[in-house]
């Protein structure tokens, strides 16, 4: 009788453990949505220049619900032009848009696609076209 308990005891256990194993198994492949990037809404900001005009561009990005991925994206330009080596009047223009995050290609595109924004996480700035942007809040 001692022998069967000894038994039971360790088919037991072994069921216990192969069970504990499952589990963490299917805890560690469950479909987790990817964690939102804390640093990807904020201020950008990108200054170019050249002999013939100097841009100073902004780009503002605010989350606009918690729980989705849809941002809002203000683009705002100070666009100056250089002739003779002097500054003409600064000219302003400002974009506004919204948004949807793709995480695997590290990308805010438009809704109607006409926009894109490459975020760039290790090193905490984006670009659009060939700007490359900083971020300063």
């Amino acid at each position: 009788m001692q022998n069967k308990q000894k038994w039971v005891i360790i088919s037991a256990g072994s069921a216990m453990a192969i069970m504990i194993a499952a589990g963490v198994i299917v805890w560690d492949q469950r479909d987790i949505p990817q964690r939102k990037p804390l640093f990807l809404p904020g201020v950008y900001t990108c200054v170019a220049q050249n002999e013939f005009c100097r841009i100073a561009d902004t780009l503002t990005i605010r989350r606009m619900n918690v729980e989705e991925d849809n941002y809002a994206v203000t683009r705002t330009s100070c666009f100056t032009r250089i002739r003779t080596g002097k500054d003409g009047p600064p000219e302003y223009q400002q974009q506004k848009w919204t948004g949807h995050y793709v995480f695997g290609k590290y990308r805010l595109v438009s809704e109607d696609g006409a926009d894109t924004v490459w975020f760039y996480p290790k090193k905490n700035r984006v670009s659009k076209a060939s700007f490359y942007y900083e971020k300063i809040e």
